[in-house]
């Protein structure tokens, strides 16, 4: 069996999602070698509660969701459990106004993420694998929304229309997530830098320190912007 055909065989499903969790972990891992941090990184479980895995360092942890895909035409859309999206209890009150009431509600969720491994198929045909990621919180939606990425005004709209699907949905209950949803990476390295601060400071979520309500759509003022180091990481068209 070629690796291309490992990649979209439907009965070798739990073997991929292995193989694609052990190749984030090493690169996660050497990120932080590099760096002189200690990184831990759980197995993949059941996702029963809405994620497959946490990463932490220090006294920083992320659950995250794994999803995988092919580069061409591989799915393109995804639910995910709204709690896991949703600001911690201890993070939600630090979260700005979206029509007069607190992003993510009052109920308490996971501040996780949901990281996208899109697989090259061209790549994998050659017997490579060659994975390019993208990844999804909730810091990223309101960084799209208020303005602090940069993106245009359509994908400022969409942010906020994902924002208030999340905050009504029940805990149990499901957002679905299409692929034009996420941010798109230049390396995994740059999942450690913005969660964990590994390899840098980020003003990541400081796209939640808006005085104005989302639902305005202002202009954010230059100095709320990404960080050049943050920009670096992404990939932002």
């Amino acid at each position: 069996m070629s690796l291309r055909t490992f990649i979209s065989a439907p009965g070798r499903m739990t073997e991929r999602e292995r193989l694609l969790h052990l190749s984030a972990a090493q690169e996660l891992k050497l990120h932080a070698a590099k760096h002189d941090a200690r990184l831990m990184i759980t197995e993949p479980e059941i996702d029963i509660e809405g994620f497959d895995f946490t990463i932490s360092s220090e006294f920083e942890s992320l659950y995250v969701q794994s999803k995988g895909t092919l580069k061409k035409g591989g799915k393109k859309s995804w639910n995910i459990r709204a709690a896991l999206l949703k600001p911690s209890f201890y993070n939600r009150d630090l979260m700005p106004d979206l029509d007069g009431l607190k992003v993510g509600g009052y109920a308490i969720g996971a501040t996780g993420g949901v990281l996208l491994h899109i697989i090259d198929e061209a790549a994998a045909e050659a017997g490579c694998l060659q994975i390019s990621y993208r990844y999804l919180d909730i810091y990223w939606l309101v960084g799209v929304a208020s303005g602090v990425a940069g993106l245009p005004l359509i994908a400022r709209q969409r942010a906020l229309e994902l924002l208030r699907i999340i905050r009504e949905a029940d805990d149990e209950e499901s957002v679905k997530l299409n692929i034009t949803d996420f941010a798109k990476l230049r390396s995994l390295s740059a999942l450690a830098n913005f969660r964990l601060h590994i390899g840098g400071l980020s003003n990541w979520a400081s796209g939640c320190h808006t005085h104005c309500d989302l639902a305005e759509l202002r202009d954010p003022d230059d100095h709320f912007l990404f960080w050049q180091g943050v920009r670096d990481l992404l990939h932002l068209s």
